[in-house]
């Protein structure tokens, strides 16, 4: 986040942070989770 206050082009941060984002999103869905917490 320091990078939004240091950063001359804010506007080149804005795809990064969306696909940070998306990928979050998917990552904790409860169906994630139960796939990553299965016992193999």
């Amino acid at each position: 986040m320091i990078a939004l206050l240091t950063s001359p082009m804010k506007m080149m941060l804005i795809p990064g942070v969306v696909f940070y984002l998306i990928i979050t999103f998917f990552l904790f869905r409860p169906a994630a989770n139960a796939y990553f917490s299965q016992k193999g």
